[in-house]
């Protein structure tokens, strides 16, 4: 599916969904890039000097997470067309 076919596809309050969703709990590629960090770390860790500091998974991490916490109440929003709701929610 192309970013067209998904913005004319899927409705404002269900991109809400997945983006609260993602925020919670993290989509396949937020989760691979932790589980890779800690491996990363682990494996960094155990071959480290005894006089060199840890690692921490922070440090191995490729995607960095937003922390901003994500906008539910699709309710308060009447009056405002689908793709303005997007526009301030996702800043496209």
């Amino acid at each position: 599916m192309t970013v067209g076919e998904l913005e004319n596809r899927v409705t404002f309050r269900e991109m809400l969904r997945w983006k609260a969703f993602d925020f919670r709990w993290g989509l396949p590629d937020v989760v691979g890039d932790i589980q890779h960090a800690l491996l990363c770390c682990l494996v960094s860790n155990i071959a480290r000097s005894s006089d060199s500091s840890p690692y921490e998974p922070d440090q191995f991490r490729i995607l960095k997470e937003n922390q901003k916490p994500i906008a539910t109440d699709v309710d308060a929003m009447e009056g405002i067309t689908e793709a303005q709701k997007y526009r301030l929610v996702f800043g496209r």
